[in-house]
C-alpha cells in the first residue's frame, strides 16, 4: 500500500467513525424524544432529563478589563474526538 492509499484509507476510517457517532447520537435523540412524548403525563415525565441531561459551563474573559463572563448550557450529548 503506497502513501496515497494509506492516507485515503485513514480518511475513510475517520469519516466512517464520525458518521457512526452521529448516527448513534441521532438515534438516542429520536429515542429520548419518543420516550418523553410517551411519558409526558406520567410520574416518569422528567426521567430522561434526570438520567441524561448534563450541563456545560462556558467562559469568556475580556483581555482589557479582565471581566469573566459565564454561561451554562444544558445538553444531552457531547462530541467525542480521538
Amino acid at each position: 500500500m503506497d502513501d496515497r492509499q494509506r492516507n485515503t484509507c485513514q480518511s475513510n476510517m475517520f469519516f466512517i467513525a464520525a458518521w457512526q457517532q452521529h448516527d448513534v447520537q441521532e438515534l438516542c435523540r429520536v429515542m429520548f424524544d419518543a420516550l418523553e412524548k410517551t411519558w409526558r403525563k406520567t410520574d416518569q415525565a422528567d426521567i430522561i432529563n434526570t438520567l441524561y441531561q448534563g450541563q456545560m459551563k462556558d467562559y469568556v474573559k475580556c483581555l482589557e478589563v479582565h471581566h469573566l463572563g459565564m454561561a451554562y448550557h444544558n445538553l444531552y450529548h457531547t462530541a467525542v474526538k480521538n
